[in-house]
């Protein structure tokens, strides 16, 4: 029995080996014909010969598709004698249905065709004069009102009370050089509308980037990036400051610990430079602030400063954003923010030493003057000077750095605002949302805000024409107290209703960045979706007229794979929660700059301004076409098979870094898991055929399971939610704060990135090897004569 039982688990492995080389041969070759997947999946499906009056009708369907899709290349037959069998309630029904057809096909195309770039550049400007954080309210009330002009269905503001350290204008904080004779050589002070900068007329001390020495020697500060501060900040009402900062002060000498990755500490110490009592200055990027103050503490560092480096500066486009979005929720972590949730301390260790952005042209002062050992040069950044680490030596030390935060408690309220059109199956709560969404203000000086509302705006016109979806969208402007604590809150409020019926969320922060090419990092099971929709629009920068935004980010990108083409979800945007702790498939794409591709240590910021906001206007029909695809389809155009291949490229590269070492934890190894992958690849394809069957149109209950299954199965890859598990936020196999060569639970546990500790592994295989048997579970029905048998 056992003996069978192996042989026929080898063959269904070699079936899905087999069928994966073909899908992985042609899984482009539709999109470079601009070809919409629902009409593929029509061409694609096998009718029986007493359908044939349904086989005309799809021919018409499949025409109108093809001619939305831009053409039709398809050949279509079937038997002339096939009309005679259509009754005449058949050709009403049919008469009916393409008329809905053309309808429905006439709204897509009018919502996308009216993106004016005129509008979202107005409200961008509008929106911006209002970025004040403690003009949220205002700005939130504006939103709404809008949202209820375009006839929506439903009008939420809902408030939420948050708890943060915010500055004190009475005491600004402050960073100062200070001599060895105690002369304040260079201060910076952090005040509400704009810092200020001082210096003194004498010589300064600097090291020589040359000179290893400890030596004293004179340099001058630059006049001029001390002045170019200002202006960046102009405006702003408050200054740059870490939110969950304790006030106090901090005295010493300044190490330079690059993105303050454990890694970068260890590195520091086995240098032999004792990081105990030191300040350390580190950049923005790679790993979330709050785990870099928390290594900070303890390596024993006595404050920490962090800056944006323009070799990161495709993270973020401005240095004053740089506050506090790294404890999503650190006072009712799991709750709502809300009156009647008394809060408390959070599972997070807030800091207990003083914490402090500094802008770029400080950190240049700072780092100029830094001397002993040069850094790595994968430490090197993108300022003109020579990055050193800091000295050995405790004796003679020329000069050295003295910070003050004073910060208070301050709870504020936040306001998010949820607009709804529902879809058609509301009404029998039977609904399932499409989210789309931005927080305002604090990522993208509004610009997310205003394609976002440019795209409510054109739903809104289709809307009142008697479009109606079919399935609920959900457009959320979320509050701007500080990063990302506006959908979290939402989030943690309607988990459980959000589990069962969300089906996308679509992250519109900081879209826009370079004019180059589209650069998407997503969940991989909606590939398809952002494909389709590329293909689907098209390229006005481009000399030939028909190029559509596919084929230009193929041409700029080459023909890769799918983790090339599609980036593994990080959370250097809005989207956190969604992918990250509910599971909820996500997509976060933006237009980047050429240089955005580079390495850090070559990378320079390109100048950019969309003045005509034409890649604003490229971004928001996109985003409006995946939301129209979405909520439209009759069949999702999800496909976990992408999420197999995601799954088996880590499995590559973990046999790569570890071979077989990971020893077995019970019968779980590198084998069982590459194992359990060929199967969920399997029946993933298996599940794909079933999506393309006819009968499921014809009956709501099997629609709506397959509908169902091509959702939660992404909740499947969810880590259990027990104690002791890896962390409570990122809770997803595949995805983390940042893309991983392999599964994240077992490459962030490492300490070197060059000698891997894979016995470690052992326990992370243990829950990969879970969620993969789950995601094949779902797929499996509960008995061999279902509907979509085995």
């Amino acid at each position: 029995m056992a003996s069978n039982h192996s042989s026929d688990q080898d063959v269904e492995v070699r079936d899905g080996q087999h069928e994966r080389e073909k899908f992985l041969t042609k899984k482009h070759r539709k999109y470079e014909h601009t070809l919409d997947p629902e009409t593929e999946k029509f061409l694609d499906t096998h009718y029986s010969t007493r359908r044939v009056c349904g086989q005309i009708i799809l021919f018409v369907v499949l025409f109108l598709l093809g001619a939305f899709a831009g053409f039709f290349s398809h050949e279509v037959a079937f038997e002339e004698s096939g009309k005679n069998q259509c009754s005449n309630t058949d050709t009403q029904d049919f008469n009916a249905y393409r008329k809905s057809l053309e309808q429905l096909i006439a709204f897509h195309r009018m919502t996308t065709g009216n993106i004016s770039s005129g509008r979202i550049s107005d409200r961008a400007g509008a929106f911006a004069s209002m970025r004040e954080m403690d003009k949220d309210e205002e700005t939130a009330q504006r939103i709404a009102a809008d949202f209820k002009s375009y006839d929506f269905d439903d009008v939420e503001t809902i408030p939420y009370e948050i708890t943060l350290a915010y500055p004190v204008p009475e005491r600004p904080s402050s960073v100062q050089v200070i001599s060895s004779e105690g002369e304040v050589i260079y201060s910076k002070s952090f005040k509400y509308g704009g810092e200020q900068t001082t210096s003194s007329e004498e010589t300064k001390y600097a090291s020589s980037s040359n000179s290893s020495s400890n030596s004293q020697v004179v340099a001058t500060l630059d006049p001029g990036i001390i002045g170019s501060e200002n202006g960046e900040n102009k405006g702003m009402e408050l200054p740059m400051f870490y939110a969950h900062s304790p006030s106090g002060s901090a005295e010493g000498e300044l190490l330079y610990v690059h993105h303050g990755e454990k890694v970068d500490f260890e590195k520091v110490e086995k240098m032999g430079i004792d990081l105990t009592g030191k300040i350390v200055l580190l950049r923005y990027g790679r790993n979330r602030l709050h785990e870099k103050v928390t290594l900070a503490e303890k390596f024993g560092a006595s404050g920490v400063l962090f800056y944006l480096d323009p070799a990161d500066k495709r993270y973020f486009t401005k240095d004053w954003y740089i506050t506090s979005q790294n404890i999503p929720d650190p006072y009712t972590p799991g709750f709502p923010a809300k009156l009647g949730y008394v809060a408390k301390a959070s599972s997070y260790d807030l800091p207990s030493i003083p914490v402090q952005p500094i802008s770029r042209e400080d950190a240049h002062q700072l780092i100029m003057n830094i001397s002993g050992k040069s850094a790595p040069d994968h430490w090197q950044g993108g300022l003109n000077l020579t990055y050193h680490i800091g000295r050995k030596s405790q004796k003679d030390v020329p000069w050295r750095v003295r910070m003050e935060v004073v910060n208070e408690k301050t709870t504020k309220t936040l306001y998010n605002v949820i607009g709804t059109i529902g879809g058609l199956d509301s009404a029998g709560g039977r609904d399932r949302y499409i989210l789309i969404g931005s927080h305002r203000g604090n990522m993208d000086d509004y610009n997310g805000t205003a394609m976002m509302m440019e795209i409510a705006y054109n739903l809104g016109v289709i809307h009142r024409k008697n479009w109606k979806p079919k399935r609920t969208i959900k457009i959320c402007s979320w509050g701007t107290i500080h990063g990302v604590l506006g959908s979290v809150e939402w989030a943690e409020e309607h988990r459980y209703k959000l589990l069962q019926k969300a089906v996308v969320y679509i992250d519109m922060d900081m879209a826009v960045q370079g004019d180059y090419m589209l650069d998407v990092e997503a969940t991989a099971s909606v590939s398809k979706v952002v494909f389709t929709a590329a293909s689907l629009i098209k390229d006005p920068t481009s000399e030939d007229v028909n190029t559509t935004v596919y084929q230009s980010w193929l041409k700029k990108v080459g023909r890769p794979g799918q983790t090339e083409l599609i980036k593994p979800l990080g959370d250097s945007s809005g989207h956190l929660v969604f992918p990250h702790k509910l599971a909820i498939a996500t997509i976060n794409m933006r237009y980047v700059g050429m240089n955005s591709t580079q390495t850090p240590g070559t990378y320079t910021p390109p100048v950019f301004a969309d003045d005509s906001f034409v890649y604003h206007q490229i971004m928001t029909q996109l985003f409006a076409q995946m939301v129209l695809s979405l909520c439209d389809a009759t069949v999702l155009h999800f496909d976990h098979r992408y999420s197999s291949l995601l799954i088996q490229e880590y499995l590559q590269k973990l046999r790569e870094k570890c071979g077989e070492a990971p020893p077995p934890n019970g019968n779980i190894s590198i084998d069982s898991l590459t194992a359990a992958s060929e199967k969920f690849y399997t029946k993933a394809f298996a599940f794909e055929t079933v999506t393309e069957v006819s009968e499921i149109h014809d009956d709501p209950l099997k629609l709506k399971t397959v509908n169902d299954i091509l959702v939660l199965l992404e909740r499947s890859f969810l880590l259990q939610d027990v104690e002791g598990n890896y962390g409570s936020w990122y809770r997803h196999i595949l995805y983390n704060d940042k893309a991983y060569s392999t599964f994240p639970i077992i490459e962030k546990m490492q300490t070197d990135g060059q000698t891997w500790n894979c016995a470690a592994a052992a326990d992370q295989m243990r829950d990969i090897q879970l969620a993969i048997d789950a995601a094949s579970d779902i797929l499996t029905p509960d008995c061999t004569n279902w509907w979509w048998g085995q």
